[in-house]
């Protein structure tokens, strides 16, 4: 049994990607790019509608029961920079993996079921 840098437990953790490829092998992705640039503006307009939802309507109008929570544990601005913190750093990782699709749909996800809501609640404010 061989042991040191050229041993196959070595070369084993010096591979382990998790099934996915770091990187593109041509450079750098024109579409990847843009779509992480899409999914932190989604980010963006989601938090500051959130926060503005929240003080307009009260902690009660916010639907997902986790960032409900975080509002009312740690309070509205560190609620939202926490859960936007998380998003933004999962959506590196996938971006450095090159899971740029999966980013793509999480934004149109995040376009349809976040920010058009708040947008159409946030428009009937008189």
């Amino acid at each position: 049994m061989q042991i040191g840098p050229s041993s196959d437990a070595a070369r084993g953790l010096r591979g382990l990607s998790f099934g996915m490829a770091p990187g593109s092998p041509h450079g750098r992705s024109w579409f990847g790019d843009t779509v992480l640039l899409a999914f932190l503006g989604a980010q963006f307009f989601d938090g500051a509608l959130t926060y503005i939802g929240v003080h307009h309507y009260g902690l009660g109008i916010e639907a997902n029961p986790i960032v409900g929570w975080y509002i009312a544990v740690l309070g509205i601005g560190y609620a939202l920079f926490a859960t936007k913190a998380l998003a933004v750093a999962c959506a590196a990782l996938l971006h450095l993996f090159a899971r740029h699709r999966v980013i793509g749909v999480l934004t149109i996800l995040y376009l349809m079921a976040a920010i058009g809501p708040w947008v159409h609640l946030l428009a009937a404010i008189e």
